[in-house]
């Protein structure tokens, strides 16, 4: 894979004003294990963290404008044409926002992880991002997540997670978590279009898409010891 190393350090001078009061969530990879069937070798999930998202709410819905596009189109990283692609993350690099994920190579997880549910794999793997943010960043912040698995499931698994995790802090990170469909929230769409251009980098690909944002990203790994969900 790229090596990110030497570049995280400069998304740090991306300030705001602390914490963030909305975060926009998605992931990209499958959470299977079936390694010579086609499932993924890498899960990532990514906040995009910013104070007012009505400016980039708007932004997007001019660039489909500008881009010829339908109205009701969904920018999704793997389905968009390298031009859009190019056209939709230059014009996300203006605005104030901050991306945070965590990268998980599956292959390197314990046994044990294999044996456990989608939506407690997801809820422990954003659980320990959310753990990795600076106390800073998040707190009392308004949680989107894009659409996964049972809605209720995955929430109920997702508090769990949360709370196990939020013992030192003292506050909540989160006042409200809530999920939306992709396809009807810009911001989540926001979210896949950067994730995708960072596990493309990640992988060892096109490192162009992701230059376009890199300053605004923090990636952490998910090394290969961790303790399986508990």
């Amino acid at each position: 894979r790229a090596d990110f190393g030497s570049r995280q350090a400069k998304s740090r001078l991306v300030t705001g004003r602390y914490p963030y009061r909305y975060s926009f969530v998605d992931e990209t990879g499958n959470l299977g294990f079936a390694f010579d069937r086609g499932s993924t070798p890498y899960f990532a999930i990514l906040l995009l963290l910013l104070n007012d998202p009505e400016p980039l709410r708007i932004r997007i819905d001019w660039l489909k404008k500008q881009l010829d596009l339908p109205e009701h189109i969904e920018f999704k990283f793997h389905k968009t044409s390298d031009t859009n692609r190019r056209a939709f993350l230059a014009a996300l690099a203006h605005h104030p926002f901050v991306g945070r994920a965590l990268v998980v190579d599956k292959r390197q997880l314990p046994e044990a992880w294999r044996n456990t549910s989608d939506s407690r794999f997801y809820a422990s793997c954003f659980a320990e991002l959310a753990d990795r943010i600076p106390n800073r960043e998040v707190g009392e912040t308004i949680l989107v997540l894009d659409q996964f698995g049972s809605p209720v499931t995955t929430l109920r698994e997702l508090r769990r997670s949360l709370k196990t995790h939020n013992l030192g802090r003292a506050t909540r990170l989160f006042k409200k978590i809530t999920m939306k469909r992709s396809k009807g929230e810009n911001l989540i769409q926001c979210a896949d279009m950067v994730a995708g251009a960072m596990m493309r980098a990640w992988r060892g690909g096109d490192n162009s898409y992701f230059d376009l944002v890199r300053d605004k990203v923090i990636i952490w790994e998910y090394p290969g010891n961790e303790n399986p969900p508990s």
